[in-house]
């Protein structure tokens, strides 16, 4: 099912975070004493949403006679600060970028400084991000995710009027469906939104498992226009890697990739160990013959280059055989994991 973003939404062209600041502050200024009967529906569902900012940071309930005493917006760097009673809640807003390391610490820290009474247990911290991403945000209180923010929205799409709430979530329902577009589409005509829709539902899919993997994606940036790429690891421990021959100083790790209709197997090498490129070579090109006797004909490889990450091999996937697929990958790598020595 194809989901159209009206012509005239606002945030067809309010894409930008700074715009999603606005519309944050916009949303909470309902529980500010001159915005508290603005509109009593958009009211309650903003004291929703502080409702779970303060239990999932405190176990704390908004309480109906609180009011926000201040709505700062890119107060010393922070996206929005939110003054409540004696809280203070710092919101970091994302649409598909991630956060900076250390970056909500660091906010702590300046709002400490400048605030010389204000107790630490009292500062708050929330993650805002629209876009998936493939884990979630390490050192907050609280995150919200789209589908958090669908699940709280959507009641109110029916008793809210106000265009402003109306577009936002008709935005926010947009990105939803072409998240979830992988499910009806042909794998040509995926987009890069589909991509991330597809590898958030194989991730979990994969962390059910009894032996889950370690599961990660992104977009990779290359010269030939850059795709949205998963990775598999965790697939050989440093001892099964020397077992096969496979020692530091040839091989740093074995992986899988995902990359556009295709599932390789990726072989690195850490330059920093003076890896012998001949032996390297000669190790790959082992795994490639090995893995070619089990895969039969699906198993392809153009070129052989020289490189930190280089590829093994691959076999192309779809829509409709992904696991398939990538069970035959996994239970050729298990079958080289149980036969030992490759050199």
């Amino acid at each position: 099912m194809c989901f159209h973003l009206g012509a005239t939404n606002l945030f067809r062209y309010a894409t930008s975070e700074l715009s999603q600041d606005a519309f944050i502050c916009w949303l909470l200024s309902h529980l500010t004493p001159e915005g508290w009967d603005a509109d009593p529906q958009v009211r309650a569902c903003a004291a929703d949403f502080m409702d779970r900012v303060l239990w999932n940071s405190r176990q704390l309930r908004y309480r109906p006679g609180w009011r926000i005493q201040d709505i700062r917006r890119q107060y010393d760097k922070i996206d929005v600060l939110i003054v409540l009673n004696q809280y203070r809640i710092i919101l970091e807003d994302k649409v598909a970028t991630g956060t900076r390391r250390n970056q909500i610490a660091d906010y702590q820290k300046a709002l400490l400084a400048s605030e010389p009474g204000l107790a630490k247990e009292n500062i708050l911290t929330v993650y805002y991000k629209i876009i998936d991403q493939p884990g979630p945000e390490p050192g907050v209180d609280c995150e919200f995710t789209r589908g958090d923010l669908l699940a709280l929205f959507r009641p109110y799409g029916g008793r809210i009027a106000n265009p402003i709430f109306c577009d936002y979530l008709e935005y926010l329902e947009w990105i939803e469906a072409r998240a979830n577009s992988w499910q009806h589409l042909k794998i040509a005509d995926w987009s890069p939104q589909a991509y991330i829709g597809f590898f958030k539902h194989l991730q979990q899919a994969l962390q059910a498992a009894p032996a889950p993997l370690e599961c990660s994606w992104g977009y990779v940036s290359n010269p030939s226009g850059g795709f949205m790429g998963l990775w598999l690891g965790g697939l050989f421990s440093p001892g099964e890697l020397d077992a096969m021959g496979l020692t530091q100083d040839v091989c740093d790790n074995l992986y899988i990739q995902f990359e556009n209709d295709i599932i390789a197997v990726k072989y690195s090498v850490d330059p920093q160990n003076n890896p012998d490129r001949d032996r390297s070579a000669r190790a790959r090109r082992a795994l490639y013959e090995y893995l070619s006797r089990r895969l039969g004909g699906e198993w392809e490889k153009k070129v052989f280059r020289y490189g930190t990450f280089m590829t093994v091999g691959y076999i192309r996937y779809n829509e409709s055989n992904y696991r398939q697929q990538l069970d035959k990958i996994l239970d050729a790598l298990q079958s080289l994991k149980d036969a030992g020595a490759l050199l």
